[in-house]
């Protein structure tokens, strides 16, 4: 018993030892789980003793469990006529591990006590050892979690780093001080002195970048730098600024984002600046494109892969008494069903062909571009079209040809 590998293999010992030395007809030893009854171990172990004796004897375990005190009720004559049930607590530092009953002739308690003691000492032994094991193994899954978790916030960190320091945007982070704790290769190209790298912020105050980015816009809010008003409302702050006489027409707009702990403080912000005049640039360029398209006798359309417009916009749209964005989201094959020739060209460009196709359409010929759209992988996920108003011109060549015609027959 004592060189056992396991609870359950000193328990199965101490049956039998007990059973040899009560010379009991029946011995059961239960663990105990709580306020119940765990695994049994049984001298003898036939199912026709564990049936005639099982329901009293753990009844008495269960009587003792909720009492603290064994609980001899006799057998019922039928069960065990002359037989005498006893209980044993096996009791380590007032900690009930297991319990021993017995079916014998007198108390069969008596010469197990002393055995009693060292099989209970044994128990808390194996329950501590396998209490160790079981924390050892879940700290060992908890620390394997841990470091996976670790790994991949380090790839995260990685995509991120590499994502901001690609980014014309400027972004920096500081600390609840104001202090800049980190910036992108933007900023540090922008705001750096000469001399200084990536870390020549790093350690100074986030008030010497405002005044780069020039006069702030409108009035402040208090605080009124931004982070300082991230950290203080716990919410995002944005802050404008006009154009720096000594920095051309250029216009920032910052925006502070805080970042909390797991308690929902702010440990750090965010900062991002924006260059607002890139943005005017490509406002002005969608405004010009827009002219051209609303003045020119020209449709500009797009449909998706299942031939639903996405777009439609253009002064040529009027001949065919349409208005721009009239027909998007409905599809192509519905709204010229009709015309068997733009149909078919829909249907080559969404094949992958790139062509011109004269068409007519309300009595108005069109010359139009058709060209495939597709997506990072190469998968076609659309057309773009240009359909130029060539009425005209053609009207033009025609009465030109007439004009020569007479010239033709006389000579």
């Amino acid at each position: 018993m004592l060189t056992a590998d396991s609870l359950e293999d000193a328990a199965a010992h101490a049956t039998r030892m007990f059973a040899s030395l009560s010379a009991a007809e029946a011995v059961v030893l239960f663990l105990v789980n709580g306020k119940d009854t765990g695994a049994e171990f049984w001298v003898p172990g036939d199912d026709a003793t564990r049936l005639r004796f099982r329901p009293h004897l753990r009844g008495l375990a269960l009587e003792f469990l909720a009492h603290g005190a064994p609980v001899n009720s006799p057998f019922p004559p039928e069960v065990a006529d002359g037989l005498e049930p006893s209980v044993l607590p096996l009791l380590d530092r007032g900690h009930t591990l297991g319990i021993v009953c017995f079916a014998g002739r007198g108390d069969a308690t008596a010469p197990c006590s002393s055995a009693a003691v060292v099989v209970a000492r044994l128990m808390a032994q194996h329950q501590a050892s396998s209490q160790s094991q079981a924390s050892r193994a879940r700290y060992e899954r908890w620390f394997k979690q841990f470091d996976s978790q670790m790994r991949l916030l380090e790839r995260e960190r990685q995509k991120f780093a590499a994502f901001v320091n690609q980014s014309d945007t400027f972004v920096f982070t500081a600390d609840g001080s104001r202090t800049v704790r980190w910036v992108n290769r933007a900023a540090a190209a922008r705001f750096g002195q000469q001399g200084e790298g990536e870390t020549g912020w790093v350690g100074r105050n986030c008030d010497e970048i405002w005044p780069l980015l020039g006069e702030p816009a409108g009035v402040p809010a208090e605080p009124a730098c931004p982070v300082a008003r991230a950290f203080v409302t716990g919410r995002p702050a944005h802050q404008g600024f006009r154009p720096h006489r000594i920095d051309g027409a250029r216009a920032y707009y910052a925006t502070a984002l805080p970042i909390r702990d797991p308690d929902g403080r702010p440990r750090e912000v965010l900062a991002i600046v924006q260059d607002l005049s890139q943005l005017a640039i490509v406002r002005r360029m969608e405004l010009d494109l827009q002219a051209v398209v609303s003045s020119a006798p020209m449709v500009l359309f797009s449909v998706d892969r299942e031939g639903v417009f996405r777009m439609s916009e253009g002064r040529g749209l009027a001949g065919l008494g349409l208005r721009p964005g009239e027909v998007v989201g409905r599809s192509v094959f519905d709204v010229y069903a009709g015309n068997p020739e733009i149909l078919e060209s829909v249907r080559r460009a969404l094949h992958g062909e790139d062509f011109v196709m004269e068409t007519r359409e309300a009595g108005i010929r069109f010359e139009t571009h058709y060209t495939p759209q597709r997506d990072s992988a190469g998968e076609i996920v659309g057309v773009v079209g240009v359909a130029i108003d060539v009425t005209a011109r053609d009207r033009i060549s025609e009465r030109a040809r007439e004009a020569d015609a007479p010239e033709d027959e006389a000579a």
